[in-house]
């Protein structure tokens, strides 16, 4: 629940001397960033930044850890060196140590209590390139349904009725490809995998 992690996070700062930042998310949902302004109101603590800012910008301008629940910035901080404590352990990246993190929300919000340099961890950038790879290359599946996948990347699209209208145009394009597409996904269905691999559809 966002909505009640920025919650604590907020009452949590209010006993703190740090410099808190809230980065708005470039590709927001409608509506999001009128709630999260409204939520932070209540909060001195929190310093919204403008969604247009740089990650870069703000890696030279000092910050010194980042929270996330399981966002991205979990593996593009840690590819500028930074380190990143995840609030949630159903993220992504939870098989490689190059973030923090905590098993409990008392081990969480110990760890935000006693910052230091002490807590700051060596990434291994080998392990966040890999990583990348292995999400957005090898097991990614986003395109399974659709051939042209580039138009309904954003989630207004991608929720609505137009993507049917992806799935009639994607038959006319390619009946033989779609049909390895639809037959992957019966054999991922009907069979025991956690994940759905690509099975030779892509080509």
């Amino acid at each position: 629940d966002f909505y009640k992690w920025i919650s604590e996070l907020g009452e949590f700062s209010k006993g703190t001397d740090y410099d808190w930042y809230i980065k708005l998310h470039p590709d927001h949902i409608p509506g999001n960033n009128e709630v999260l302004n409204e939520l932070v109101a209540s909060y001195p603590n929190f310093n919204v930044i403008d969604q247009s800012t740089s990650h870069h910008q703000i890696k030279h301008e000092g910050i010194d850890f980042v929270l996330t629940v399981y966002g991205t910035i979990a593996f593009e901080y840690a590819a500028m060196g930074v380190t990143v404590i995840n609030a949630s352990l159903s993220n992504p990246h939870i098989g490689y140590d190059f973030n923090i993190h905590p098993r409990t929300k008392e081990e969480y919000f110990d760890l935000l209590l006693n910052l230091s340099d002490k807590i700051k961890i060596d990434i291994d950038t080998e392990q966040v390139y890999e990583f990348y790879y292995m999400k957005n290359y090898y097991y990614n599946t986003n395109d399974w349904l659709l051939l042209h996948t580039q138009n309904y990347r954003v989630y207004k699209t991608l929720l609505s009725s137009k993507v049917y209208s992806g799935y009639i145009d994607s038959w006319k394009y390619d009946q033989v490809k779609m049909s390895k597409r639809l037959a992957t996904f019966d054999k991922f269905v009907s069979g025991k995998n956690e994940l759905m691999m690509h099975d030779g559809y892509r080509n």
